[in-house]
């Protein structure tokens, strides 16, 4: 005896990745990188205390370069002035603490929040449940 059928449910997301990070300017590289690292570093922290597992806390990106182009061309030698930036991504397993997740690591410095995503943390394991769930219901 064979038996096929079809089922549809759907599942909402329960857990978000944000993607924040921070930019600076300055005149030198050395102050640059600096600020940014101290600036996530406070971030990190207001991570943390808003139950944000340091796990849970990765730096996906890292960059420095040079601003040569002012307003009216080329820029001299010494006014050239460097961007870093420093990102993180976090995943928020709380969502309904997002807003203050995001709120505590803007209060904390960061000015870019690139994106949230929403989804399950653990897809695999509803995909085996809807599997057996759909063996049992044949049986």
């Amino acid at each position: 005896m064979t038996a096929a059928g079809k089922e549809t449910f759907s599942i909402g997301p329960n857990v978000a990745t944000a993607t924040i990070g921070v930019e600076v300017l300055s005149p030198t590289v050395k102050e640059a990188t600096s600020t940014a690292q101290a600036v996530m570093t406070d971030v990190w922290a207001a991570l943390v205390a808003q139950n944000v597992d340091a796990s849970d806390i990765r730096i996906s990106h890292l960059s420095i370069f040079a601003e040569r182009l002012g307003l009216d061309g080329l820029l001299n030698e010494n006014q050239t002035r460097y961007h870093a930036s420093n990102t993180l991504l976090i995943t928020i397993r709380d969502l309904d603490s997002i807003d203050a997740v995001l709120d505590a690591a803007i209060d904390a410095g960061a000015n870019n929040i690139f994106s949230v995503d929403f989804s399950l943390s653990d897809p695999a394991a509803v995909e085996s449940k809807t599997h057996a769930g759909a063996v049992s219901r044949q049986n």
